[in-house]
This record gives structure tokens, sequence and C-alpha cells, in this order.
């Protein structure tokens, strides 16, 4: 009988500052940024194994163009001119790896209009086993890339009603990306009328929107969206509007 591999992807969009750990491999800092201003052209993280695993890890990276459709989908195109260095290379036990990413020339020189991102995929490759039964877990690791100005947030939320049901959508007016990690929806008294967890990206100039389920809201202008996000650890309030 054939090894039998099973992929296990863990994408690494989070707004955590520390180090966060998947599947014994570390990966620090989980977001990077060259800004506009920024003279350099590359940015740096480090992926650690960590852990009782004995087994040396190969990956395997590849860069894509990281955009969104009017509906705020990702859609993701293979990036021929991003630096990835080392683009391949074998993760041994308790050790660690740092790699490059960047351009040929600086952010600077780039004259960029808004924040462009990309996302960089290292990909865990199967090794060779003599086992007949193995199941091997592949480790895909997804990190963002952004590039450019850094704006303050931005948003604008309207209330509307589809299908019975009450839909928030959000616009992001700034040039740069934000993460929305929760969002809630508060009344006058500061009560919590509807929540959600999901976490979305908005890249610059971006559109989303969130499902809140049969809430019924008296007014809009009766209302305030908080939201937690990566611009900060203070949460950020918007008024809502029809």
């Amino acid at each position: 009988m054939k090894s039998l591999f099973k992929v296990v992807s863990f994408s690494l969009m989070t707004c955590l500052l520390s180090p966060q750990i998947f599947a014994g491999i570390s990966i620090s800092p989980v977001q990077l940024y060259l800004t506009d201003k920024s003279k350099q052209r590359s940015a740096t993280f480090t992926l650690e194994s960590k852990g009782d695993d004995e087994t040396p890890r190969i990956f395997e990276a590849q860069a894509f163009k990281w955009t969104q459709n009017a509906a705020g989908e990702d859609v993701l195109s293979p990036e021929s001119n991003i630096i990835i260095n080392p683009k391949n290379f074998i993760l041994k036990p308790n050790s660690k790896q740092m790699v490059r990413v960047g351009f040929t020339q600086s952010v600077e020189s780039m004259n960029l209009q808004q924040e462009e991102a990309w996302r960089i995929l290292y990909t865990e490759l199967p090794q060779v086993t003599n086992s007949e039964s193995k199941i091997a877990l592949l480790l895909s690791i997804n990190v963002p890339f952004f590039v450019g100005k850094q704006e303050p947030a931005y948003l604008k939320f309207i209330a509307k009603k589809s299908n019975g049901r009450t839909i928030i959508q959000v616009e992001n007016l700034a040039k740069s990306h934000i993460q929305i990690q929760k969002l809630y929806v508060i009344d006058k008294s500061k009560k919590t009328v509807a929540e959600s967890s999901d976490m979305k990206y908005l890249l610059a100039l971006g559109k989303n929107q969130y499902d809140i389920g049969n809430v019924s809201l008296q007014g809009a202008s009766n209302y305030k969206v908080v939201v937690e996000t990566d611009k900060g650890d203070t949460p950020l309030e918007f008024n809502l509007v029809e």
C-alpha cells in the first residue's frame, strides 16, 4: 500500500504580534510590512521548529499578488516579481530559518498610489517514507505581505435588509488594508444587539459585509458599530447609516 499524505493548511492571517505556533512550527512576525517611505527592499520573518518532532521538514515558497473582487472575495495571482530567499529550505528539528521577502528596488522608488498586498505561501513537501500506511500531516504557511503607506482606519458601515436578514456592509475608505477581528453592533445604551467573530481583511478601498441574522434595527442612526482590528489594541467605534 502506498503512503497516504494528508495536507493540513494553517493560514497565518492574524494580527497578533507574538509568534504563532502551528504543528510544531512557530512564525514571527505573522504579517510583513514595508512602508511607502522605506528605503529598504525587503522584510524578514523567521520560522522555528519546536516540540518533540525529530524529522526535518522541507518547505517550498511561492508568492501571490493579493487583490479582492467587488464582493470582498480574495483573488490570488502567481507573482514572479517578488524575491524570496531562500525559496526552498530544510528546517531541521529545534532550529530556525530566516526568510527574506522583497523587491529589486526600494519601496520609496516604487511611487505606490495605495498600499499593495501579496501573500507568501510556504508549502511543506512530502518526504519518501518506508511506512506502508503512514499519514503525513503537511503544513502550509500563508503570510500576508503589505507594501505602502499605512493610513488610519477609515470605515463606513451601512445597514441593509436582504431576504428578511440584516446585512452590515462595510467599506474601507482608506488606501491601506484593515483586518476586522470582531464586530459588535451596540445601541445608545451601549448594549450589544449583534456581534460577529468572522475575521475579515479589507484591502485598500475594499468592501465586505456581515450577515447578523434576523436582528431588527430600529433606525440605523440609533446604533454604532464597534470593531477590534489590527490597527491597535483599542476597539474602534463608527456610526451606522442606512
